[in-house]
């Protein structure tokens, strides 16, 4: 058998922090190119099938790989082209080096009847007894067979790094999820690159739940977990979950980073990407909601959970099928920006949110976005504020879409929170009924330029003190530019009103200077 030291310990020039340092930082082309065999001779790895496992699915190889990692602290293992039968879990902790590369291998588990202890595949570290540093690249699971989906991968170390790891088949036992990854030192910067389960996993109640532990949150598995272990900084790039019931990618814990750049996440209850923690970044990802399940009672595309500052950056969400927001920044969300973000909602049969902002969330900036309403609810909805301090800012926003004004919907922007600021928008909202562009209940709120036009009236303001200067306002249906539920000092300047302002208030206490009113 071949001297099974290898790894970063062994022949490996490579050391766990220099090689993450520059993979986090740019991922680049050495490190994430290229087949396991291009470059995995330099772990000095073993041949599992040499050591005795076989690769043509016949016989289980969990024997043989708890042979050669038995006792080991720096191995590297190299499976051949094949497929590979496990029947139980490779469990391997406290390792000092860990490396794994398949060279078209599918990793297949057996099914429930026949798989034995927890329902998990490889489980490398743990939270009480981490790795220090492991590498996984280049493997198939093979999940297509009934009752055979479960955990692929659980990993929990210092440092990790994984690349080119797919799940095929549904998850469809009710147990954990496919993919654990936590980074227990909080200097580490780890990465998980082209990782993907992209059919999703099943109810737990539409499952045998023959494997064991059954899954307990949300009635079912979630895609990605990032546990409270969690403390360095992942970065998950161009990653593809499916629906799964609870969350896709949730990172659940308050002291680990998360970078989500690039990839694909689709159709998962509760939230296709859910965040915690003290820094939170999604960059140039897609999220879709097109296909609803009679159990998703909430499917949300991005929630920002407890955290310090989020930032959503030129990503799309497309909720086609509509059983929750967009996004939700709920209210452990300390500072939220959203920039370059594309929305689309479009849902006849449901009424929810483009960007919902709960009473106590922190500051919010949104700008330099586009959301499209074809859905009866809001684009932007902006709930009051626990705390006087924190406004939120919109600026250089389009809100387009045919969207109906009905009971439910009739605005596509309401704000509630004082000293809120609206710069620069270009709103057109020509649905039905009673649609509107903006609604104002916070005291002290700007709105400034732009351009406002939607069925009925594009301006109601139902708070003191607001400013509205420099835009332009227009209902299709020949209604006043603006309507004043509340009056008393605002200050009206510089626009273009189409039939003017109308006053229900009866409060004459408000200001106007240098604006036109044509008729349209």
């Amino acid at each position: 058998m071949n001297n099974p030291k290898g790894g970063r310990g062994g022949n490996s020039s490579i050391g766990r922090r220099t090689f993450l340092a520059g993979v986090g930082a740019t991922v680049g082309a050495a490190a994430t190119s290229g087949t396991a065999s291009a470059y995995h001779e330099q772990y000095d790895p073993i041949n599992v099938v040499d050591a005795g496992a076989a690769n043509d699915g016949s016989e289980s190889i969990t024997d043989v790989l708890e042979e050669l990692v038995h006792g080991e602290d720096e191995i590297a293992l190299y499976f051949p082209p094949g497929e590979y039968l496990m029947d139980e879990q490779l469990r391997h902790t406290g390792f000092e080096s860990f490396a794994m590369f398949g060279d078209d291998a599918t990793i297949r588990p057996a099914q429930a009847d026949e798989f034995d202890g927890p329902a998990r595949l490889f489980k490398l570290g743990a939270s009480y007894n981490p790795g220090d540093w492991a590498r996984v690249q280049g493997f198939d699971f093979d999940f297509t067979e009934p009752n055979t989906g479960l955990r692929a991968l659980q990993m929990q170390c210092n440092d990790l790094y994984v690349r080119n790891v797919h799940v095929r088949g549904q998850h469809d036992t009710g147990t954990w999820g496919p993919y654990q990854f936590d980074v227990v030192d909080s200097d580490a910067v780890a990465v998980v690159k082209d990782c993907s389960a992209a059919e999703g996993g099943k109810y737990s109640v539409n499952t045998s739940t023959d494997h064991y532990p059954a899954a307990v949150n949300g009635g079912g598995p979630s895609g990605i977990i990032v546990s409270p272990a969690h403390q360095g900084r992942i970065w998950f790039k161009h990653c593809e979950l499916g629906g799964f019931p609870d969350n896709g990618l949730y990172s659940s814990g308050e002291d680990g980073e998360i970078v989500v750049y690039g990839g694909t996440y689709r159709n998962s209850n509760v939230a296709n990407i859910r965040i915690e923690g003290p820094l939170g970044y999604i960059k140039h990802a897609e999220v879709i909601v097109d296909e609803t399940r009679p159990e998703d009672g909430n499917q949300r595309g991005i929630r920002l959970d407890v955290g310090d500052d989020f930032w959503i950056y030129d990503t799309d969400v497309r909720m086609e099928s509509v059983t929750g927001d967009a996004i939700r920044v709920t209210n452990g969300a300390t500072n939220t920006t959203i920039q370059g973000a594309s929305i689309m909602v479009d849902d006849d049969d449901d009424i929810e949110d483009a960007i919902s902002i709960s009473e106590a969330a922190g500051e919010v900036t949104i700008f330099d976005s586009e959301i499209e309403m074809r859905s009866g609810g809001a684009a932007i909805d902006i709930k009051a504020s626990n705390d006087d301090d924190v406004p939120v800012l919109v600026e250089d926003v389009t809100i387009t879409g045919d969207a109906s004004g009905g009971y439910g919907g009739s605005h596509a922007i309401r704000c509630e929170r004082d000293e809120s600021r609206f710069y620069d928008l270009t709103v057109d909202q020509p649905g039905d009924d009673y649609r509107r562009c903006i609604t104002i209940e916070g005291d002290s709120c700007i709105i400034a330029y732009g351009e406002y036009r939607s069925t009925h009236h594009p301006i109601i303001n139902n708070a003191e003190d607001t400013a509205i200067l420099g835009l332009t306002a227009e209902a299709y249906n020949g209604q006043e530019a603006i309507k004043m539920y509340e009056a008393e000092d605002v200050s009206i300047y510089d626009c273009v009103l189409y039939n003017g302002i109308t006053n229900p208030s009866g409060n004459d206490d408000y200001f106007v200077h240098d604006n036109s009113y044509p008729d349209n």
